[in-house]
């Protein structure tokens, strides 16, 4: 399984990465999204893990969502239990703020990368073309001759 680390420091990208690896994980790293990005469509993310400041989480957690499903933990300095709120609401999984715990965060990371791991194969495929989205997973509702999905 593959784990993304998105962290403009060197040191706190060579703690996680420690981390991840003990929780048998593979590690992809870099300083910003984008350098990762490109790659993920032939290495699946598992688990993507941003340390950012809580100014840059919100729009980095909508954007990876709309790439991916795989769980994202974020990690920031202190912040208010609204930011937070608004992170968990823009797709973040989980929210951890510094100081942590290596130790919860190993089991953590296991866990939902497993998670993300099992239910990623499990779902179907969606297809997409321009802003029209087409899920197996969604059901359709008959309008008269024609089918409309939600």
């Amino acid at each position: 399984m593959n784990a993304a680390i998105i962290a403009p420091q060197t040191q706190e990208r060579i703690q996680l990465t420690d981390i991840l690896q003990r929780a048998g994980l593979t590690v992809l790293t870099a300083d910003h999204f984008d350098d990762l990005s490109q790659g993920w469509s032939t290495q699946p993310i598992d688990l993507v893990v941003f340390v950012q400041p809580t100014d840059h989480l919100l729009d980095a957690i909508r954007h990876t969502r709309q790439i991916t499903s795989a769980p994202i933990i974020a990690i920031t300095t202190f912040i208010h239990d609204d930011i937070r709120v608004s992170l968990y609401g823009a797709g973040a999984d989980l929210v951890l703020v510094r100081p942590y715990s290596p130790r919860l965060l190993m089991v953590q990371a296991g866990m939902m990368a497993q998670h993300g791991f099992t239910m990623a194969r499990a779902q179907p495929p969606r297809l997409a073309f321009n802003s029209v989205r087409v899920s197996a997973a969604i059901p359709a509702a008959p309008v008269g001759m024609a089918r409309l999905y939600s």
